[in-house]
């Protein structure tokens, strides 16, 4: 019996290894790609993600503070190149360690050329400001306009009697596709 071989003991022929790794080859390639892909879509998501609580954020301080405006010491709106977007005094600013403080803050919010910022001042009386705060970085200048107790949308600095009865804010967040178009009421909370 010799020279008898067995089919148990025949083993794959080179072309058969070589079209066996071409499909491994093609299998591994696609799984690539789709981890690829999904690590792309995760890393724009998360980026999405942070810009859109950014936005958030700041919706929420904008809102707040002029919702809770007070017409002491004015209010003062687009003052023009290098002034406040918006300066008022605010009520409601809490005081957990009970310091020796009103409840009132004054503040601005001013545009740099690259964000939107919030300056807080912890005394009325015209000190400097103590907390600057980047609330949201934009791409483009934010526009505001107020509108009148008439119900009459004003572009240029607020000039009436008191509290505007509300705000319109409209900006371009970095990595937003559209403008975000904001009104709130002031002095109502």
């Amino acid at each position: 019996m010799t020279g008898t071989r067995f089919p148990s003991e025949r083993g794959f022929t080179l072309v058969e290894m070589l079209v066996a790794l071409a499909i491994f080859a093609l299998i591994a390639g696609a799984a690539l790609g789709l981890l690829r892909g999904a690590v792309t879509s995760e890393a724009a998501l998360r980026r999405h993600d942070a810009t859109a609580g950014q936005v958030r954020r700041m919706l929420a301080l904008w809102q707040a503070d002029l919702s809770q405006a007070e017409p002491r010491l004015g209010f003062a709106a687009n003052g023009g190149e290098g002034a406040p977007l918006v300066a008022l005094v605010r009520d409601g600013w809490a005081n957990p360690d009970g310091a020796p403080r009103p409840p009132l803050q004054r503040l601005d919010y001013r545009w740099t050329g690259q964000a939107l910022v919030r300056r807080s001042a912890s005394h009325l009386d015209g000190a400097a400001p103590d907390t600057t705060l980047v609330v949201l970085p934009l791409s483009t200048v934010p526009r505001l306009r107020l509108r009148d107790a008439a119900g009459q949308w004003h572009d240029g600095p607020w000039q009436g009697e008191g509290l505007p009865v509300a705000a319109e804010l409209v900006l371009q967040p970095a990595g937003f596709a559209g403008p975000l178009r904001v009104v709130t009421p002031v002095g109502q909370p």
